[in-house]
């Protein structure tokens, strides 16, 4: 089995377990909490009148949570 294989296999075997309930995976933190971190770093330097690019990194909640409060 090759080292891309391996790590397909674990992927899908780690996610074959989740049930979906929010918090459930250990990197779904709560975007409210986990937000308020960043805007501390960046409220600075971001217009909210612009738009927020998302590298699709994770789930997407905290994204969803930035468009929420931002008025942009």
């Amino acid at each position: 089995m090759t080292s891309a294989n391996r790590y397909l296999t674990s992927w899908e075997s780690f996610w074959s377990t989740s049930t979906g309930t929010p918090g459930e995976i250990f990197w779904d933190a709560d975007p409210a909490h986990a937000a308020k971190q960043d805007l501390a770093l960046f409220q600075d330097y971001a217009d909210p009148r612009l738009p927020l690019i998302d590298l699709g990194v994770a789930m997407g909640r905290k994204r969803a949570f930035l468009r929420i409060i931002s008025p942009g």
